[in-house]
């Protein structure tokens, strides 16, 4: 209950500052609806919103995806995106020196998610298993204060294990116990012990001595079998649902004699799944629809609207920085820009926009859940590799082998002391001992089990969208079950250079990493050399680090990533090669090289292919192929794309230098449309 409200206290004080930033008063006019008109033209990109990834204009009808794959040591998964405009229209008016248009819709949005991911890895190992069958009576005259002369008590327990009673490891789990240390045995008893062969007495009567297999007292590698049967063996499952959202959209432009500003208010009811409704969902789905619109902060100026708005200020827009795969409960934001004093030709030389806005929904977080289980599989039958046995009376006629066995019993009586057995009167003793080994496979399961749950997220984000630059800045909250909320900051940059050389920065930190949301650093670099009218050549080199990603499995730790290549293309044919050196957990780098090329046949089919034959990475694709094919000439027709691949998984030699890889082979297919 504590932890609750304090997520509560930190949430509301969160929101407070929300609607500080989100809420301005309204302008004298704002409130006249007279004058509102269906524009005769409307520029697409001028209505242009992305809405829970999907990037939307006004034209849009609707976009969806459908995707599904399926491999041979995976499940089949199905893939859906889909959004509908239920109703969207634009109107605008000139009120006073001041022009305004308002842009309103209702959208249906549907997005399939994982809620569990299971991947199996079970490792097979030759080994050789050694046991032991111990059996032993030891029996003499009652000793105990009170026996009758020539009665006979058993000196050994009456142990055995049953048949089913071995755990996978081929340990007992349990004996039968069928007498006690002292206890009186019949002459009939006595005298099925004294026969040929080892006997623990007659049926019907309560079984003296020990009869112990013991399967599994040890085992070691086996290097003769292991290139034939030492492996591993790995699968994947996946569980999905789809989550539903119902979105409204009120986007509206103004524009001056000096200035433009685009403002946007977003809210969304989105249909979790029962489990992931808590207080927070709950209060973050309400605060949705009573936080305040997003009004502009322009006032009408003197001298007539500009007309001639900035491009700048509608991608200011659209480059707002929202979490990935998030669902939308509320977002507002505006974007800005001021028009130049003079006119300018030159779309470079526009003034920059600016954009700050704040969205509230949802995101996926991850728990993991590792477990293990190991057993063993018999090979072949048990070989004999030594055996001892005999027995006979008062200990002088037993064989040598028995002698040593039963010379270091020591038989305590009820009185605390020891009973030498040499002053054993009428004793008589079994005793036999046989070592096996025996060839079999050691298995070892692990399993990673992964839920996905959607969790209230609040993040601040702002932009400024230049011609040659993009600089996005942003910081948030993640509310979920963690002992405190999880805080994080970040920024991106964006510069695209004179000289056909693009640089892309980024970092982002956080306060409670996890598998999921952690610390990490990037900087990409490529240029583009022109050889003429039809060949160019573009080299790209980029660097990540991974800071404080917790690790959940074995495998490389890839918290550093270097990757360069270079692309030649000619007319509609491109040739690639590039390379990537992973850090292992170790330090050690470790390095693939990848070959690709792809061909736009025609205007309505392109082909690629890959293929990475040199790779010493725990996991990497080894061939892929993919066909796009658009099925018709219209420009909304539907593309279908299928793609085959091969995905290696290596995990490195055994102990005997063998290599243990697995290729799954995956196909899938994706229908999409957009209208």
């Amino acid at each position: 209950m504590a932890k609750r409200s304090a997520y509560l206290s930190f949430f509301s004080a969160i929101l407070c500052i929300t609607i500080s930033i989100v809420s301005a008063p309204l302008h004298a006019g704002d409130g006249v609806d007279d004058g509102w008109r269906v524009p005769q033209k409307i520029v697409p990109l001028t209505t242009a919103v992305k809405l829970d990834a999907f990037p939307l204009t006004i034209a849009t009808k609707n976009l969806w995806s459908l995707g599904l794959a399926d491999g041979t040591s995976r499940g089949p998964t199905v893939d859906l995106s889909a959004i509908t405009a239920l109703r969207a229209k634009v109107e605008e008016r000139l009120n006073g020196t001041r022009y305004e248009r308002r842009q309103t819709g209702w959208y249906l949005s549907g997005r399939s998610m994982d809620r569990q991911k299971v991947v199996t890895t079970v490792q097979h190992d030759a080994v050789d298993v050694y046991g032991f069958h111990l059996q032993l009576t030891l029996t003499g005259s009652c000793v105990e204060p009170g026996a009758e002369p020539g009665e006979l008590c058993t000196y050994t327990p009456g142990l055995s294990i049953p048949t089913d009673a071995y755990d996978p490891m081929w340990v007992p789990t349990r004996f039968d116990v069928s007498s006690r240390v002292g206890d009186r045995i019949s002459a009939e008893t006595a005298g099925a012990l004294a026969e040929d062969g080892f006997s623990r007495g007659v049926e019907g009567q309560p079984a003296v001595g020990l009869d112990l297999l013991i399967r599994n007292s040890g085992f070691e590698a086996n290097e003769a079998r292991s290139a034939a049967t030492n492996r591993i063996e790995r699968t994947e499952r996946v569980q999905q649902t789809v989550v539903p959202s119902v979105i409204r959209l009120d986007q509206s432009l103004h524009a001056t004699a000096n200035e433009a500003e685009l403002t946007h208010t977003i809210r969304g009811a989105v249909l979790l799944p029962a489990e992931d409704w808590t207080a927070e969902a709950a209060i973050t789905q309400l605060l949705g629809w009573i936080l305040p619109a997003r009004k502009p902060r322009i006032s009408s100026t003197a001298g007539m609207p500009n007309p001639d708005v900035n491009n700048n200020l509608f991608f200011a827009a659209t480059n707002v920085r929202t979490p990935a795969n998030g669902l939308t409960v509320y977002q507002a934001g505006s974007a800005y820009v001021r028009h130049p004093e003079a006119k300018i030709t030159d779309p470079l030389k526009q003034p920059p926009a600016w954009y700050n806005g704040v969205w509230i929904g949802f995101t996926p977080a991850s728990g993991h859940r590792m477990t293990e289980t190991r057993w063993l599989t018999a090979a072949g039958a048990p070989t004999v590799i030594g055996s001892g046995r005999g027995d006979g009376g008062n200990l002088g006629t037993v064989s040598q082998e028995a002698i040593e066995l039963t010379g270091s019993i020591q038989v305590i009586g009820d009185n605390g002391g020891l009973i030498p057995l040499e002053n054993l009167a009428n004793s008589y003793v079994q005793a036999g001992v046989t070592a096996t080994q025996e060839d079999a496979v050691l298995s070892h399961l692990r399993t990673r089990t992964t839920n996905t749950r959607l969790i209230p997220h609040l993040s601040f984000t702002g932009n400024r969208t230049a011609p040659r630059s993009v600089m996005r800045y942003y910081a948030g909250t993640m509310v979920g079950d963690v002992e405190k909320p999880t805080v994080y900051v970040g920024a991106d940059a964006k510069f695209f250079l004179e000289n056909k050389t693009n640089l892309a920065l980024s970092a982002i930190r956080y306060h409670e990493p996890d598998n999921d949301y952690y610390s990490n650093a990037s900087v990409a670099l490529d240029r583009t050399f022109e050889l003429g009218k039809t060949q160019q050549v573009t080299l790209r080199a980029s660097y990540s680090h991974s800071f404080d990603r917790p690790a959940v499995d074995i495998g490389l730790d890839e918290n550093r990533r270097f990757e360069a290549d270079a692309q030649y293309k000619r007319n509609d044919v491109v040739f690639s090669l590039g390379t990537a050196f992973v850090q292992a957990a170790d330090g050690a780098w470790n390095n693939s090289v990848t070959l690709g090329t792809s061909r736009r046949v025609s205007d309505r089919l392109a082909v690629a292919a890959a293929v990475t034959p040199i790779s010493d990475l725990g996991n990497y694709t080894a061939a892929d192929l993919r066909v796009n094919w658009r099925t018709a000439e219209k420009t909304d027709a539907s593309v279908l794309s299928v793609g085959s691949r091969v995905s290696r998984y290596d995990f490195g030699p055994d102990q005997f230098g063998n290599d243990r890889k697995q290729d799954d082979w995956t196909i899938e297919m994706t229908l999409r449309k957009g209208f």
